[in-house]
């Protein structure tokens, strides 16, 4: 028997939704930056209780976004050694020294 792991369904009306949402987004050209971004981002901020939200691409740039507020400039910052490289990159793209420790 081979049960799937996952099964989305899409019927027409919700398949249509999607369609009209990319075409707007690629026609406007903005893929990230665009007002579904910022909505997303006041939305969030709205369910969290936050003053600001930002909306990353990945695990990573939310480090070192969250390094950077931190000013770890010139400092050191402890990372397990067992980690995935990404967390010692962000660490070293907002001026911190990596230090890994077990």
């Amino acid at each position: 028997m081979n049960v799937p792991i996952l099964r989305l369904s899409f019927d027409r009306e919700d398949r249509e939704f999607l369609v009209r949402g990319m075409n707007e987004i690629l026609d406007s050209g903005m893929l990230t930056m665009g007002k579904y971004t910022a909505e997303f981002e006041e939305r969030f901020a709205a369910f969290c209780g936050a003053r600001h939200v930002v909306a990353c691409s990945n695990g990573t740039a939310a480090l070192e976004i969250i390094l950077r507020c931190l000013d770890v400039e010139g400092r050191s910052v402890i990372v397990p050694t067992n980690t995935f490289l990404a967390t010692a990159f962000a660490v070293i793209h907002a001026g911190g020294r990596v230090i890994f420790a077990d």
